[in-house]
């Protein structure tokens, strides 16, 4: 499972917001290839994570706001552009880790995806 590093030492599922006029396919391979280096094959939505936050809207944030949602899908990798990554002050870039090591960096709730991945894979 690819897994994003960020510099306080916690890991998470690579991801990013849309920029406007892009699908969502789109959004997908361009957001893992600036933060990963990688590109994809056989893309498939696999859900949805719904975030609900509970402070203030920053100043000046371009964002949705206080809802957004994050489409969760399960890829292969293709192949890999280590130029592409974009420097970033927060990720160090992403890499592959065994299933079980990458359920150590995840919270409980995103098990389902890992295993739904997992499932979807095998079908």
């Amino acid at each position: 499972m690819l897994l994003g590093h960020n510099v306080d030492g916690t890991c998470g599922i690579p991801g990013g917001r849309r920029e406007p006029g892009e699908t969502l396919d789109q959004t997908l391979a361009r957001e893992l290839l600036e933060e990963s280096g990688w590109t994809l094959r056989d893309p498939a939505p696999l859900g949805f994570l719904h975030f609900l936050n509970r402070s203030p809207k920053p100043p000046g944030s371009p964002y949705p706001y206080p809802d957004f949602a994050q489409v969760i899908y399960t890829a292969t990798a293709a192949t890999y552009h280590p130029g592409a990554l974009l420097p970033d002050a927060y990720e160090l870039g992403a890499r592959f880790h065994p299933i079980a090591e990458a359920r150590r960096y995840l919270s409980p709730g995103q098990f389902l995806y890992i295993d739904a991945a997992l499932k979807a894979r095998t079908r």
